[in-house]
């Protein structure tokens, strides 16, 4: 039954691919789009046999314990279906009836530890929670639907880099959809699926906006659109959100006709970061930014020794000052650039991670030898990408003593990183002679 069902939905969204005119472009043909699709839901598929292969104990496999956890929320459409409708939407639901009667039930619903500011659990628990209607419980449905939903937000994405700079649609979509980090990972039903589905949808949200391509009925919903996906994004890497709001801020107040974009760039993001740290810091009665940064390295380095994280690698500890962040610096960018380290790999998937460290490599050399300037609105765009790139990078480098965790948690970054650098590859000058 579940191997049915599951072979259904693949074809219903094959169909949908197929049909709806968002998934066509001028340069990328439908088959090639679908066969990019069932190549996620491949990846996906060996995802969960390599979860499931090493992991005796679902309650520690991420892939798993939020799918175990979703039961409790979607048991209620039985007996209260009110119950589960507020705790889908997150309204009326903080209450002692259900802390009892659903959360107590969950492993992953309240914190565990004082670094999060929020639990970025629930976003991935009630999805899983609605999926459930219509998986009847069988995993692999939810793998369908994740890779859907990534698939749909890597297509949201290349649309508005498309309306910007449209001659490179075709690099786009095979550099974002076949970077292995990012093809593995929101492959499966993790947050990084949904996290890439909200990014796609708020970035083309935001350059429709900008340039002007809406009409007033449509301004409306894609301004809803951004606005509930910013939420959303929220609920799920803080950093990412802050990074990339910051980002979509600096490329609105942007002028054409501005002479000096990098320094225009710098300043937009530097300003808006310190800006958004002091208003974070008056209004939190708990910590300040610094302080969150070190705890949740804190946090971490003690579940890594907890559960004798294999790729665990010693890192120098925070203090909550703005000297300590800045004297790491070159440790965070190093290991989040570079780890792990051919030597370090023991496993697959670290083998697959030193593999795409050396092609990100490859490809920045790539770009230094066939670089062109962009024009001015892209240079801007590009400044802002890897900036932001940089700053996910440096927040991960930060805070993560696991090389495992860090290819995971340094996807977006690896995403804006990419898109800069491809703003400024001139294809033309790509030749093996002038290469060697």
């Amino acid at each position: 039954m579940g191997l049915l069902l599951t072979f259904f939905y693949i074809l219903f969204f094959i169909f949908i691919i197929w049909k709806l005119s968002f998934f066509s472009f001028k340069s990328i043909s439908k088959r090639i789009l679908i066969g990019v699709f069932i190549l996620k839901i491949g990846v996906g598929f060996f995802l969960y046999y390599l979860y499931s292969s090493h992991y005796a104990d679902r309650s520690t496999a991420d892939i798993f314990k939020y799918f175990d956890d979703s039961y409790h929320m979607t048991k209620a459409i039985r007996t209260k279906p009110m119950d589960y409708f507020k705790m889908l939407f997150g309204v009326w639901n903080d209450s002692e009836y259900f802390n009892v009667t659903y959360y107590d039930h969950m492993n992953n619903w309240f914190r565990v530890y004082q670094s999060s500011m929020y639990n970025d659990s629930h976003a991935i628990i009630r999805f899983n929670a609605f999926v459930r209607l219509f998986s009847f419980g069988y995993f692999h449905v939810h793998t369908v639907f994740m890779c859907f939903l990534s698939f749909t937000g890597t297509v949201a994405f290349i649309k508005a880099l498309q309306i910007v700079i449209p001659e490179k649609t075709k690099l786009f979509f095979y550099l974002i959809f076949l970077t292995p980090s990012i093809l593995f990972w929101t492959s499966g039903v993790l947050k990084e699926g949904l996290m890439l589905f909200a990014l796609g949808f708020i970035f083309l949200a935001v350059v429709k906006l900008k340039e002007s391509v809406l009409q007033n009925g449509q301004k409306v919903i894609w301004l809803f659109v951004c606005f509930y996906l910013l939420t959303l994004l929220f609920q799920l890497k803080f950093y990412v959100f802050l990074f990339f709001l910051v980002l979509l801020i600096g490329y609105i107040v942007f002028s054409e006709k501005n002479k000096h974009p990098i320094v225009t760039s710098l300043t937009v993001m530097l300003s808006a970061i310190l800006i958004f740290i002091g208003v974070f810091n008056f209004l939190s009665q708990e910590f300040n930014l610094l302080e969150l940064v070190a705890l949740k390295q804190a946090d971490f380095i003690i579940l890594a020794k907890e559960q004798n994280a294999a790729s665990y690698f010693e890192i120098t500890p925070l203090k909550p000052s703005l000297t300590s962040l800045i004297s790491t610096i070159p440790e965070a960018l190093l290991n989040s650039f570079f780890r792990p380290f051919p030597w370090d790999a023991n496993g697959a998937l670290l083998m697959l991670s030193v593999f795409e460290n050396i092609l990100l490599v490859l490809f920045f050399i790539l770009v230094l030898f066939s670089f062109k300037k962009p024009e001015k609105n892209v240079l801007n765009l590009a400044i802002l990408f890897f900036l932001a790139g940089i700053g996910i990078y440096l927040v991960v480098g930060w805070s993560t003593p696991v090389a495992g965790a860090l290819v995971r948690y340094k996807i977006p970054g690896t995403l804006f990183i990419v898109v800069a650098l491809s703003f400024c590859l001139d294809s033309t000058k790509i030749s093996i002679k002038r290469l060697r």
